[in-house]
């Protein structure tokens, strides 16, 4: 936490003794600079595709948001359990369809990649691997 004092004056524009000068504190101003934690990160097959569970909380904001990253490289948004990302600790579970129609699978390993994202901008990352089920 930081405070921010701003003093200014006319010293330099008026003869002596005839200046003025006001001065003004702000505070406290949180730099958050720590990244949210993420618990519970799992990744299961189900028919067709995968579940992503995930617990993200962080000690100074309010989550922003989380994002997966498919094994094609897309994105797809993560909403959390109560379906709003408002608060500093939210639940992830997400039900994946993948490949989606039209993707070819092409791979023998999935990659998947969880980004959460808190309101000062800091980044936490879990990622990991399922086995393609051909």
């Amino acid at each position: 936490h930081y405070q921010v004092r701003i003093t200014a004056s006319d010293e330099k524009d008026n003869p002596a003794g005839h200046a003025l000068e006001i001065s003004t504190q702000t505070g406290p101003i949180l730099v958050d600079n720590s990244a949210p934690i993420i618990k519970g990160f799992a990744l299961k097959h189900v028919a067709d595709g995968f579940q992503v569970d995930l617990t993200a909380a962080d000690a100074s904001n309010s989550l922003a948001g989380a994002q997966v990253q498919l094994p094609d490289g897309t994105w797809q948004r993560l909403d959390p359990v109560d379906l709003i990302c408002d608060s500093q600790k939210e639940k992830f579970s997400a039900h994946i369809v993948w490949p989606t129609a039209g993707i070819s699978v092409g791979q023998t390993r999935w990659q998947v990649r969880v980004e959460v994202r808190d309101m000062a901008g800091n980044l936490a990352v879990a990622q990991g691997d399922l086995a393609a089920e051909r």
